[in-house]
């Protein structure tokens, strides 16, 4: 772990919070398009429509729920912990993980029949297989990547 020795505190904590958040940013830019695509494939094999519809609606319903869990972070965490992190156990990933899980596949399902004007079963079926997978993906890398700490 690297220590920075700061004559004005203030600007080398703005300093290391503007890189985390730069790197925070790149690696959730990088697990929505990861997850984009993987969603698409999955749609596709599902024979949802061809591969641009499958990209279209794996993109429209990431970016939905994404804006969701932004909102869903702010109200539990605050704007600072929602951008910048909350420190966390790695024994509490698991768990939470399993949670937004639970709350994403009705969330996307409804929205992937509703776009589609498939059966229930089609939607719900889809949303199962593709979240599942996406939420293992997420949880790898939330698992594996070194997310630095501001302090």
């Amino acid at each position: 772990m690297t220590t920075h020795i700061f004559d004005l505190g203030l600007g080398g904590i703005i300093y290391i919070l503007i890189l985390q958040g730069i790197f925070t940013l790149a690696v959730g830019v990088a697990a929505f398009l990861a997850i984009t695509i993987v969603e698409s494939v999955i749609l596709r094999l599902l024979q949802w429509g061809d591969m641009w519809q499958s990209i279209r609606d794996s993109l429209l319903v990431n970016f939905v729920t994404t804006l969701l869990g932004f909102a869903m972070a702010f109200g539990v965490f605050g704007f600072y912990d929602a951008f910048y992190g909350v420190p966390y156990d790695p024994g509490e990933i698991i768990p939470a993980m399993l949670v937004l899980l639970a709350i994403t596949i009705p969330i996307e399902g409804l929205m992937l029949g509703y776009m589609r004007r498939r059966s229930a079963k089609q939607a719900w079926t889809a949303s199962l297989l593709i979240n599942t997978c996406s939420y293992v993906l997420l949880t790898a890398v939330t698992l594996a990547v070194p997310f630095p700490s501001p302090w």
